[in-house]
C-alpha cells in the first residue's frame, strides 16, 4: 500500500484540524449579566421582600386584631358577671334588711301591747319598764306615737295615783284626829 503524498495532504490536514479543534474546545462560563438584567433581579428579589414583609404584617395585624377582640369579648362578659352579682348583692342585702326591720317592728309591736296590758292591770312601773325597751329599736312615726301615748298615759296615773295615795295617807292622818 503505497500512498501517495497528493492522497496524504487531505488526510493530515483533516487530523490536524480535528486535533485543533478538538484541543481548543471552550469551556462555556456563565453569560455575565448585563445591566438591565442585574436590576430586573434585584427589582424581583425587592418585590418578594416587600410581599413577605406585608404578607407578615397583615398576618400580625390579623392576629392582633383577633386577640383585641377575644380580650374585649372577655371584659363584657366579666363587666356582665360582675354587674349581676351586684344585682343578686343588693337583692339580698335589701331583703336582710326587710327581714330585719320586720323582725324589729313584730319586737316593737309585742313590747307595746306588752305595756298596754300591764296598763290595763295597773302595773304602771312594769309598763315603764317594757316602754323603755322600745329606746333600743328603730320606730316608724307611726309607732313612735304609739309609744308616747300610752308613756304619758302611765306618767299620768302614776302621779295620780300617787297624789290619791297621798291624799288618802293625809286624809287617814286628819281621819284619825278627830
Amino acid at each position: 500500500m503505497k500512498l501517495k503524498m497528493s492522497s496524504l495532504i487531505p488526510i493530515v490536514a483533516i487530523s490536524c484540524l480535528s486535533l485543533t479543534l478538538c484541543s481548543c474546545s471552550k469551556k462555556e462560563e456563565p453569560v455575565p449579566p448585563t445591566p438591565g438584567s442585574a436590576e430586573k433581579s434585584a427589582n424581583t428579589t425587592a418585590a418578594d421582600a416587600e410581599k413577605a414583609v406585608t404578607g407578615a404584617a397583615a398576618d400580625a395585624q390579623k392576629a392582633a386584631s383577633g386577640a383585641a377582640a377575644d380580650a374585649q369579648k372577655q371584659i363584657q362578659a366579666t363587666a356582665a358577671d360582675a354587674q349581676k352579682e351586684v344585682q343578686k348583692n343588693t337583692a339580698d342585702a335589701q331583703k336582710l334588711t326587710e327581714a330585719g326591720a320586720a323582725a324589729s317592728q313584730n319586737q316593737a309591736q309585742g313590747l307595746i301591747q306588752k305595756a298596754k296590758q300591764l296598763i290595763a292591770d295597773k302595773k304602771y312601773s312594769d309598763a315603764l319598764e317594757s316602754l323603755k325597751g322600745l329606746s333600743n329599736l328603730k320606730l316608724t312615726s307611726d309607732q313612735q306615737k304609739i309609744v308616747d301615748d300610752p308613756k304619758t298615759q302611765v306618767e299620768k296615773l302614776m302621779a295620780s295615783d300617787a297624789a290619791s295615795g297621798a291624799a288618802k295617807s293625809v286624809g287617814g292622818l286628819l281621819d284619825e284626829k278627830k
